[in-house]
């Protein structure tokens, strides 16, 4: 898709969104209105041109469109509220309440026919991808919450303290974000 030429462009500029980027990310939604990736950085280059008010508009609807597990949800959740003041909109983020995705049935069916060494590794190479996802690239809330979860379950208190500690550090001015993820490190016992 033609967003992905865009993308190619603003990865070869460092983050930073041409006018030429610009021209292809509204070709981009003139074929598709509603590709995401494009309406993100479009957001960006209205941000960096100085229209706040539009870029505000279509990242409120694109987060309020999106899976909260989205790539750009995260990066849109941290700087909206700002964005909604430099646009003078009275903006509340709104509250991540979906559930998490689980395994499907034969997911289940298939881990419980597998013999306790490699039900175990096939676990732990399931938390140290999600640990090494959220180090590296980010992660929602949500995924910050069930590594914590999944440690605690697994008794590897030191890695759901620590992985709390990151994300205090990450989320300590988005106390909705925060709160979420506070709540699986109160479930799991740990040092608020």
């Amino acid at each position: 898709p033609i967003s992905h030429l865009a993308e190619l462009m603003i990865s070869a500029a460092g983050g930073y969104v041409s006018s030429d980027a610009e021209t292809v990310l509204r070709k981009a939604l003139n074929l598709s209105p509603v590709e995401p990736r494009a309406r993100y950085y479009l957001g960006i280059y209205l941000m960096q041109v100085d229209r706040p008010d539009s870029a505000f508009r279509i990242w409120r609807n694109l987060l309020e469109e999106s899976h909260p597990d989205a790539p750009w949800v995260t990066v849109i959740r941290t700087q909206i509220q700002e964005l909604a003041w430099r646009a003078g909109v009275d903006y509340t983020l709104p509250s991540i309440g979906i559930p998490a995705p689980g395994p499907t049935a034969e997911d289940i069916k298939a881990i419980s026919e597998l013999d306790d060494v490699a039900r175990q590794e096939l676990i732990q190479g399931m938390v140290a991808r999600l640990a090494e996802r959220l180090s590296t690239d980010g992660g929602s809330p949500r995924d910050w919450a069930r590594l914590i979860e999944v440690y605690n379950t697994l008794g590897e208190t030191a890695k759901a303290q620590s992985t709390w500690d990151a994300a205090k550090t990450l989320y300590a001015d988005y106390k909705d974000a925060l709160s979420f993820i506070r709540k699986a490190a109160e479930k799991a016992g740990l040092a608020l």
